[in-house]
């Protein structure tokens, strides 16, 4: 069939007016597309049960203990200092570059109100910039079999990111392709998993135990732990260690203007303990990241030891009283391990416990005290309580 010039040019300036709407007007359309799937699935928006860990979640245990936690790196048997541990920090919101998720974006504002109102926390938790772990690498063994030293890869984030990403993972508010919503957990987490790929927020926790060693009180040595307050934001009425707090990107600096967790754990030690607890960074001893179940909060954990005894401690004063009260158990396998299996606890404190002690003691004697206690499963250790029997969440 012969078209007639006339017809041919018709033709041609059809496909030319297409082209040109469609490149004027496509991300137009997309982003409304976009916007309505996204308002549609914040209305029919649900929280799914948390579910099991995944055999890829390599759960930490030790005896009758088994936690919601895997470790993402480090050993108790090598702790690691803060002259061996590299920042690089990119100033850099990670939620705004252009390869970050439309809906996940999208769904942000709305998930952080909703955060909000849901924990009666919208007149005391205010927004603040944060350093996100966005990797990590850890170089060679040495020539005499050394471990290598690592490199701590941070670019930046929002609490309220955090709130919206790792505290909202089960919420059901993410557009799918089949009609139903995804969870954020379904539609951005995978496993085996790798910090590197992750969307979350992620911002870094540094996680202390400090231990009171003096000849002059009785036990000699003895850990300071914490019962967390109703006016703390997390895991309120559990016990945890001595201090925790997140990475700030302006108190917590080291000599090269660096946001560094080693310095967020002995401030945060010293707001939370004491005033006359006075710590070097590079007293803290680093034995690992690890990262919670349920949000998959990052946290970098570890020990510092001070010569001030435990009423000295006690007898001063300290900014941030409202975390909650501190006390103090003799610092043996025995006692840590029965106090734990008798209380609920946060459970990266219990890990970093756990750690602490077999950095301090024979493993064997550890593993044996963690079989003499009551089977803890994983679900006992949930911020949530799942069922009560004992006093102890299951």
């Amino acid at each position: 069939m012969l078209y007639t010039v006339v017809e041919i040019a018709k033709i041609v300036g059809a496909i030319i007016f297409g082209a040109v709407l469609t490149e004027w007007w496509g991300p137009t359309v997309r982003h409304a597309f976009h916007v309505w799937r996204t308002r549609y699935a914040q209305k029919s928006d649900f929280v799914k049960p948390l579910p099991p860990p995944p055999l890829s979640f390599a759960r930490y245990t030790l005896g009758n203990l088994d936690l919601p936690v895997m470790n993402l790196m480090g050993s108790p048997e090598t702790p690691i200092q803060m002259k061996e541990a590299r920042i690089e920090y990119v100033p850099r919101m990670a939620h705004q570059e252009e390869d970050y998720p439309v809906y996940l974006r999208e769904v942000i504002p709305y998930l952080v109100t909703r955060y909000l109102q849901t924990h009666n926390d919208s007149g005391r938790i205010t927004d603040n910039s944060l350093p996100r772990l966005c990797g990590y690498t850890q170089d060679g063994e040495g020539l005499n079999d050394e471990r290598g030293n690592i490199t701590l890869r941070f670019d930046q984030t929002t609490y309220h990111q955090f709130l919206a990403t790792n505290r909202s993972l089960d919420h059901a508010a993410i557009p799918s392709s089949l009609g139903s919503n995804r969870t954020i957990r379904e539609a951005y987490v995978s496993f085996p998993y790798i910090l590197e790929q992750s969307v979350l927020a992620n911002p870094l926790s540094a996680n202390v135990v400090v231990i009171s060693r003096n000849l002059n009180q009785e036990p000699h040595d003895q850990v300071i732990i914490r019962f967390r307050s109703e006016k703390v934001a997390l895991y309120r009425s559990c016990f945890q260690v001595s201090a925790a707090g997140y990475v700030n990107l302006e108190a917590h600096k080291d000599t090269e203007g660096l946001p560094n967790p080693f310095v967020t754990a002995v401030v945060e030690a010293r707001q939370e303990i004491a005033d006359n607890l006075i710590l070097s960074p590079s007293d803290f001893k680093m034995l690992g990241i690890a990262v919670r179940w349920d949000d998959l909060d990052l946290n970098l954990y570890g020990h510092v030891e001070t010569g001030l005894a435990i009423s000295e401690l006690r007898g001063s004063t300290r900014r941030d009283d409202f975390e909650g009260a501190i006390d103090a158990i003799p610092f043996t396998p025995r006692d840590v391990l029965r106090h734990i299996g008798q209380n609920n606890w946060e459970p990266v404190s219990v890990l970093n416990m756990c750690n602490t002690l077999l950095a301090y003691f024979d493993r064997a004697e550890v593993e044996a005290e963690a079989r003499r206690i009551p089977a803890r499963g994983w679900r006992s250790f949930l911020e949530t309580p799942v069922g009560s029997k004992d006093g102890i969440r299951h």
